[in-house]
């Protein structure tokens, strides 16, 4: 009795179970026609145990591209995470040194599993689920020149089923075997570029990139979210499973691809209310953010949120709950009420904004983020600093208003010097005495002043007829005012001279 109950106490071992899922089983490892040794001596392929129990191999099939293959006719068992060796010949002083696990040979040399390193497949198949499949052709991305190497899965897809399908993910061995190339029962090394992120997405192969050529697939992609649900060869994340980031594995309703940001735990999803337990229950990206003054927003920044929601900029309870982003902006009273980052004193979107006797209590608050100027009219996009004032030459007219916000309404119509004419009717020098002091002795119909270098009369002509005058002086004799360069009569005398008392006076 004593023995019967020691029995019972004494765990058993768990029996090994055949693979069920694609995945289970990875093949890692191949030798396709070698040169060195024998082709139908020195053929092997490998197999990886990519699960957390013992694997029965019993009745699995191995077939290539073109040949049915073989199928495990005795108990061929596997331990969790370890290498399994099939090849042709078990004969390690003819086939190379290696050391096979299940012989598929039929001892004539000639095998009934051969394959061909210039394109081919092994195929692993367990009643009616292929486990894992590789393919390869020359034509397609795969370097298969180097006979005397084996062609191995690098470190980054070696546990990936879908991810050992890709060309670049596969190297030639350069670890010496024998005279071969190859890590046959053990890890392989790593391809070239293990370290190097040939897509731009941030991992490299080392960082668990199981596709450095595809920007989308990397360990921070959502599984599911660019293929549709159940498409082969979508395992955008790495993790091994397909497509598992469109499965409610939680049944809280949200699948990762639906922003279920942990889709273990039913107690966090995009469906719940935040609470302050130090979790993310809404997935918005965002821990503990509470809606302190219940106006329904957060002071999650928007540029970390995942909800789309808007931020507030002020979630004190009470007095916050009329700022949040759904809030009506008041103009000029200094307060950013939609939390957009800035009070509206740009309401006509022109550029400019108000001036300062337009803000509450007539405080600068318009003044802000480097503005160009201040609008002088801000409920008017054509009245702003930059805006036109009205060009008479155009056959524009007077529209009463200060459009350039310069101070003066219409200037460009009014006859600002007192001269008698407007530059509407043509005077091409028309400011007020304070900015411009000839001003007033600018117009149609002055008389023109030699040697002022002054549009005088506005006819397009500086000192024009003038060079007439000089001429007629050097013909009638020079004397004193020749030389003096006045011309040789007592007008040229008289204009010369005031001229010159002009521009000493100017």
């Amino acid at each position: 009795m004593f023995s019967a109950l020691l029995l019972l106490l004494v765990p058993t071992a768990a029996a090994a179970s055949p693979p069920a899922l694609p995945g289970d089983l990875i093949i890692t490892e191949f030798m396709a026609e070698p040169d060195t040794v024998a082709n139908y001596w020195g053929e092997w392929f490998e197999v990886y145990n990519n699960t957390d129990r013992e694997l029965e191999l019993l009745n699995l099939e191995v077939r290539t591209e073109d040949e049915p293959g073989f199928v495990v006719s005795t108990s061929l068992v596997v331990p969790a995470g370890e290498y399994l060796v099939f090849g042709i010949d078990g004969n390690t002083s003819r086939n190379g040194g290696v050391t096979v696990d299940y012989v598929y040979g039929d001892g004539t040399g000639l095998g009934i599993f051969a394959l061909d390193h210039r394109g081919d497949a092994i195929r692993l198949v367990y009643g009616t689920t292929t486990i894992d499949a590789v393919e390869w052709d020359s034509s397609s991305g795969w370097n298969l020149e180097v006979e005397d190497s084996s062609y191995q899965v690098s470190a980054n897809a070696l546990t990936l089923e879908w991810a050992n399908d890709l060309a670049h993910n596969w190297c030639d061995s350069d670890i010496p075997f024998g005279g071969l190339y190859a890590t046959p029962g053990s890890a392989n090394s790593n391809c070239d570029g293990f370290g190097r992120d040939d897509d731009g997405d941030g991992f490299t192969p080392a960082m668990g990139d199981c596709d450095d050529q595809d920007a989308y697939v990397n360990p921070d992609a959502v599984d599911g979210a660019r293929d549709p649900f159940g498409e082969p060869n979508d395992d955008a994340d790495c993790d091994g499973v397909r497509d598992d980031g469109a499965i409610d594995d939680d049944l809280d309703g949200y699948a990762e691809v639906d922003g279920d940001c942990d889709d273990t735990d039913p107690d966090l999803s995009p469906g719940l209310a935040e609470v302050d337990d130090g979790l993310d229950n809404d997935c918005n990206a965002c821990v503990d953010d509470l809606d302190d003054d219940l106006d329904g927003f957060t002071e999650c920044p928007a540029d970390v949120r995942t909800d789309g929601e808007g931020f507030d900029c002020d979630d004190t309870p009470g007095t916050g709950a009329a700022i949040n982003p759904d809030a009506a902006e008041v103009p000029y009273d200094t307060f950013d009420q939609d939390c957009d980052g800035e009070d509206a004193c740009d309401l006509d979107n022109d550029g400019f904004y108000a001036s300062p006797d337009q803000c509450v209590d007539g405080l600068a608050c318009c003044e802000q983020n480097g503005a160009p100027g201040l609008d002088c009219e801000d409920t008017n996009a054509s009245v702003n600093p930059d805006a036109s004032e009205g060009d008479p030459a155009a056959g524009d007219v007077p529209d009463q208003a200060d459009n350039d916000c310069n101070g003066v309404v219409d200037d460009p119509f009014l006859d600002l010097d007192g001269d008698g004419v407007t530059v509407l009717e043509g005077d091409c020098r028309d400011a007020s005495p304070t900015e411009d002091a000839l001003a007033a002795e600018v117009f149609p119909g002055a008389p023109e002043l030699c040697g002022d270098r002054i549009d005088n009369d506005c006819d397009g002509l500086i000192d024009d007829r003038c060079e007439e005058t000089l001429d007629y002086a050097r013909i009638g004799g020079g004397g004193l005012c020749s030389s003096l360069g006045f011309g040789g009569s007592l007008l040229g005398v008289f204009t010369g001279l005031l001229a010159a008392l002009r521009r000493r006076n100017a």
